[in-house]
């Protein structure tokens, strides 16, 4: 009898262990892109790649229930729109291509375009932060 009650055991903890990770909000990264490449324009009258291409351009999508976010960087140590007072709004959601609008309180407002199919992410973005006031547009691949 008592050879029996492990594996009762384990499938009741892993049940428990499964409530509380959907109760602590678990999340689900629905694209990693990264490596963005493009060119900014910014208010002096120049068109060049700016910090945003290159390694630092991580982005990652995630899921949490019916909230999105946006991570620049790698989870838990990047950073979030949410975290930082933004929204992330899903625009439109249609044979997995994935809109998004991202809006920050700083004045960043990012548009997203993540095709699931063929793994990569367009991002245009315009900054209204003083000094840099820019419009962006740049790509990624995504896994």
């Amino acid at each position: 009898m008592e050879g029996n009650m492990k594996p009762l055991k384990l499938i009741a903890s892993a049940s428990i262990m499964f409530f509380l990770s959907c109760a602590m909000g678990f999340s689900q990264t629905i694209a990693d892109c990264s490596n963005l490449v493009g060119k900014a324009y910014y208010q002096s009258g120049e068109w060049k790649e700016d910090s945003f291409s290159g390694n630092r351009g991580i982005r990652i999508l995630q899921k949490n229930g019916d909230d999105f976010d946006i991570f620049y960087g790698q989870p838990p140590g990047g950073k979030s729109v949410r975290k930082f007072g933004g929204n992330v709004i899903p625009l439109a959601t249609q044979n997995n291509v994935l809109q998004f609008l991202a809006a920050d309180p700083a004045g960043l407002l990012e548009l997203y375009l993540f095709d699931l199919n063929t793994k990569t992410m367009t991002l245009s973005q315009q900054s209204r932060m003083s000094p840099i006031i820019k419009t962006g547009t740049y790509v990624a691949k995504c896994k």
